[in-house]
């Protein structure tokens, strides 16, 4: 009877740490199916090799659901300490070209090749070229000249004659309105490229370092500018991006294309302790049951 109370208990705990461990292993092992002939072992391959897609699958839509979710994304994504580090990070940027030489045309050169800068900085032109021309016309601009040519010249007429001048300038506020428009159609274009060709060059070649200097005080304006068009994007966008992006099925193709070798060793890695745990946790209740079982 003294025998069995040391014996038991130490047996139970043995049965327990081999099958708890026994049976973490056959969560891997067998990495393929086992056959006898025509007929499969049970329980071969190991149950995450056997299930692997469908795990995927379903850790994938937790992750997606439940961790980088929308609303978590967006919380994170627009919280103080993010606003922080933004601000922070324009902080350093600004500073970096407050003592430097770069000038803008040196930057841009270094996002685009200077023949794609040059095109784009000529559509650019042409494109605000049109729009400044047809804002003209669409203000009627010809008309407003006319009318103040009108005043002036009315201001300056003597009274004996300002019925008669009044008649014949009236008659002739449509046609010259109209002509002046006609001109600022056919004529401003190039001027206006003209004028952008000369600010561009001028624009261009101004240091990044007096440009900071000059609208310093514009700085915090523009830094809250910036996030405000942040916000708005992760607003707007992050739920369409997520969508496109597809997170569920990014997680369950990674997993899916991990060896099962390079998986078990991941999961062993990430829950080493925890396992561990498990196999002397089964030990520990086979121990007691050793025990209770040579009590009853």
């Amino acid at each position: 009877m003294d025998i069995q109370i040391i014996t038991a208990p130490v047996v139970g705990g043995l049965i327990g740490l081999i099958t708890n461990g026994l049976a973490i292993r056959m969560m891997f092992r067998p990495l393929k199916p086992v056959y006898i002939g025509r007929f499969r072992l049970p329980f071969t391959p190991g149950l995450i090799p056997k299930e692997r897609e469908r795990l995927a699958k379903s850790i994938g839509e937790v992750i997606s659901r439940e961790l980088i979710n929308k609303d978590t994304l967006k919380a994170t994504l627009l919280s103080e300490s993010m606003k922080e580090q933004f601000s922070a990070k324009l902080d350093e940027i600004i500073g970096k070209y407050r003592n430097s030489g770069d000038t803008v045309g040196s930057i841009a050169e270094k996002f685009f090749e200077k023949e794609k800068m040059q095109e784009k900085l000529d559509n650019a032109k042409d494109v605000l070229a049109q729009t400044i021309a047809r804002r003209a016309i669409e203000k009627d601009i010809g008309r407003t000249i006319v009318d103040y040519a009108y005043e002036e010249i009315m201001s300056k007429t003597k009274p004996i004659l300002k019925s008669i001048t009044a008649s014949a300038l009236n008659s002739m506020k449509k046609p010259f309105a109209s002509r002046i428009n006609d001109l600022i159609a056919g004529r401003s274009k190039p001027l206006i490229e003209n004028f952008l060709d000369d600010e561009a060059d001028e624009i261009i070649n101004t240091p990044l370092k007096d440009i900071i200097t000059k609208y310093q005080d514009r700085l915090p304006g523009v830094k809250e500018y910036l996030w405000n068009v942040y916000t708005d994007i992760i607003t707007k966008k992050l739920e369409g991006v997520l969508d496109t992006v597809g997170i569920a099925e990014i997680v369950s193709n990674k997993i899916n294309d991990f060896e099962l070798l390079e998986l078990e060793n991941l999961v062993t890695t990430l829950m080493r302790k925890e396992l561990n745990a498990l196999i002397w946790l089964g030990g520990l209740l086979g121990f007691i049951m050793g025990f209770v079982n040579v009590i009853i």
